[in-house]
């Protein structure tokens, strides 16, 4: 695959329509107020629409030397979403605004850890099927991202993957359902899936 350089066990992933909307300027400041250390062992992809013109843009270029990869997310179909989310050790929204949550739901119908706040609609959506941090706070952010990340918490945290409501489904049929939804959330308004 064209993104196979992307991922690894240790990248973090912010991937995002709405850049500010979702907190990306946070994470920025978080990643890199680590030690450069920490920033090689947990590399950031940022996914999203940035434009060129803003402060957001200059942040990320002026990152991109420090281990920071920025992808648009216009060049990526849904192959390479979902094998960037599969690929990723952690997914980092922290919104602070959010009508959808649909990158959300993709990452937890992948069975990736997701990080991120409660607000908007996220409550309903992801339920306690996420590690939350309070919607806006840097600090909060910065607090936890470093021991979510720890070796000591790696294997309890990464090893597990997540049943959700998707059942047991293998990752492969999970994505489906949440495309189905995604295209046609009529089609699945009358679907039951066990938990």
């Amino acid at each position: 695959s064209k993104y196979e350089q992307n991922m690894g066990q240790n990248s973090i992933l912010f991937i995002s329509e709405t850049p500010m909307g979702s907190g990306l300027d946070i994470l920025l400041e978080t990643w890199a107020s680590q030690e450069v250390d920490w920033r090689i062992k947990n590399p950031l992809i940022v996914v999203s629409r940035v434009k060129k013109s803003t402060n957001l843009y200059q942040a990320i270029e002026d990152l991109k030397t420090q281990g920071l990869e920025y992808i648009d997310l216009e060049e990526l179909d849904h192959n390479a979403v979902t094998e960037l989310i599969l690929g990723s050790r952690l997914v980092v929204i922290p919104s602070r605004v959010e009508e959808f949550g649909g990158f959300h739901l993709w990452a937890l119908a992948l069975g990736a850890n997701l990080l991120t706040t409660m607000v908007g609609v996220l409550p309903e959506l992801i339920g306690q099927e996420a590690i939350i941090v309070e919607a806006g706070q840097s600090e909060s952010l910065a607090n936890i991202l470093p021991r979510v990340l720890s070796e000591d918490v790696k294997e309890s945290l990464y090893d597990r993957r997540r049943e959700f409501v998707w059942g047991t489904f293998d990752s492969q049929t999970r994505a489906q359902i949440f495309v189905d939804l995604f295209q046609a959330p009529e089609r699945m308004a009358g679907v039951v899936i066990e938990e």
